[in-house]
């Protein structure tokens, strides 16, 4: 069996108790205790200087859910109220920002909900790229080989809308959304990379100076 000589970590985070227990249960069932680590806590109250290496990041906010037939049948098909739209994208939105604030190497994000709403979707993901417009781009998923002959994506209503992806109850599936941002200033990652890389030289050379010393005492 190929080990890779480098093994990759994944940091789950939840903070709800019960989403937080399924999710550790899943994991440990997959045998993904070495690969996956779990961690129960409010992302807005994780030291991020800890995960400063973190390249790709899946968000998944809490969200209306309206693309779920089964939550649709518990709210008795009621509509989401406005109120409630307008404080769950807001979540949304400062999530996804931080996300694009805290990590100073992601090279790629994936937002996705299962909401069919474009208050949560394509509305969320065009103020992120208008606030961070110089640092990422909205990746075209239509180009995508596996969507080659897909039909449904964003609204074109949003400059980056048609670039998003939907699958629907019609397509046989629940309700969902994903829009995937691309770093674009590639240069500022190298840059993070070569100083931290530097910094490491200079304490294994200290390390090395300290046993040459000890060594000729």
């Amino acid at each position: 069996m190929f080990t890779p000589e480098v093994l990759r970590k994944v940091y789950a985070v939840d903070k709800d108790p019960k989403r937080f227990k399924y999710m550790k249960e899943v994991v440990e069932l997959a045998n993904g205790s070495d690969v996956v680590e779990t961690i129960f806590s409010d992302i807005f109250e994780i030291k991020m200087a800890g995960y400063s290496d973190v390249e790709y990041v899946l968000v998944d906010p809490s969200c209306s859910g309206t693309g779920i037939s089964e939550r649709a049948k518990i709210d008795n098909h009621r509509e989401v109220s406005s109120g409630r739209l307008k404080n769950l994208s807001g979540f949304q939105k400062d999530l996804l920002g931080r996300v694009c604030t805290y990590f100073p190497r992601v090279r790629r994000i994936v937002y996705c909900t299962c909401s069919v709403r474009e208050e949560e979707n394509e509305q969320v993901v065009e103020e992120i790229v208008k606030k961070f417009g110089a640092k990422f781009e909205v990746e075209d998923l239509r180009q995508h080989p596996a969507l080659s002959e897909w039909k449904h994506f964003g609204s074109d209503k949003y400059e980056n809308g048609k670039k998003c992806f939907y699958a629907l109850p019609s397509d046989y599936c629940t309700g969902f959304f994903a829009a995937v941002l691309v770093r674009t200033d590639v240069d500022s990652i190298e840059s993070v990379t070569t100083h931290k890389q530097g910094k490491r030289n200079q304490a294994n050379a200290k390390d090395v100076g300290k046993k040459k010393k000890q060594k000729f005492k």
